[in-house]
This record gives structure tokens, C-alpha cells and sequence, in this order.
């Protein structure tokens, strides 16, 4: 069976031929003759930014949700009613939400 990529039609690679599969190990097997073939040389690299996106992704994960200390300021100053709300600053705020939205 012959596989075409980015319209160059050429042979199948070399161990893709119908019947083989990959073992759990990353091997490829062939059905016919249950055989192991090894890899040639399949790298895969990440590069300096996407190993720091990976980075910033687990400190971000380790981070909690809710704010907790913000959450207290707010609910000390509801309840001694100093809270104050800018209605100028939140429709701004809900403006720049709809307009990235759209």
C-alpha cells in the first residue's frame, strides 16, 4: 500500500506495512512475522520555549484557584461596608471581556 504525503506519492517507510504495530514498548511488531524491529533514530526535541511553557504550566497548576487572602479582604470590608464598587471600571472591564470575545 503506498502512502502519499503532502501530494509526494512514494513507498510506504520502511516496518509500515499493513499488519505492523507498535508495541507498548514503542517497537514497531510485523503481524506476519512477529518480529521486533527496532527504531532508526526518531528524535523528538522540544524547544527552549516550549520547554518553558511546559515549566510554567506545572507552576501554574500548583497554584490555587481562589485566592484566598484576596477573598478575606473583600468579605472584612463587605462587612464593615467600606466596599466600593466603580461602576465605571466594571463596565469598562465587561467591555474589554465582549470585545476580545467577539
Amino acid at each position: 500500500m503506498a502512502l502519499e504525503i503532502n501530494n509526494l506519492p512514494g513507498p510506504p517507510p520502511t516496518g509500515a506495512n499493513e499488519g505492523s504495530q507498535i508495541a507498548p514498548n514503542g517497537q514497531h511488531t510485523s503481524a506476519a512475522a512477529n518480529t521486533t524491529v527496532a527504531p532508526k533514530g526518531d528524535q523528538v526535541s522540544l524547544t527552549d520555549s516550549a520547554a518553558r511553557l511546559r515549566e510554567l504550566e506545572n507552576e501554574v497548576s500548583q497554584l490555587p484557584v481562589v485566592d484566598a487572602k484576596r477573598v478575606a479582604e473583600v468579605q472584612r470590608s463587605i462587612a464593615v461596608g467600606s466596599y466600593q464598587v466603580n461602576p465605571g471600571e466594571v463596565a469598562d472591564k465587561m467591555m474589554a471581556i465582549e470585545k476580545n470575545l467577539s
